[in-house]
């Protein structure tokens, strides 16, 4: 695969925080990213490595409703998730265990 079919999402940079906590900034990337899903980008890297605080009203608003609007097995295939740790980690899989 061409690195031009990859994106990458400094989340805290894309975000312009590393606190990830407002559903209003949540629902902004998950425009974002359903844009690029409907754009048919093969793979797209959400990297979390510069997120320090990770609530779960933001996973819930962007990824819990991403995974209810698209196949599961098109959202696992077309995003990475990379740097998620210690309690963001827990949050993520809590959230998502749950919907």
């Amino acid at each position: 695969m061409s690195t031009a079919s990859l994106i990458q999402l400094d989340l805290a940079a894309w975000c312009g925080t590393s606190n990830l906590g407002q559903r209003p900034l949540a629902r902004r990337l998950r425009a974002h990213l359903t844009a690029l899903i409907q754009a048919d980008t093969p793979v797209i890297v959400c990297d979390f490595s510069g997120v320090d605080v990770l609530t779960s009203q933001f996973v819930d608003e962007c990824w819990g409703t991403l995974w209810d609007q698209f196949p599961h097995a098109l959202l696992q295939q077309r995003i990475q998730i990379r740097g998620l740790a210690g309690n963001n980690r827990a949050i993520w899989r809590f959230v998502l265990a749950h919907r």
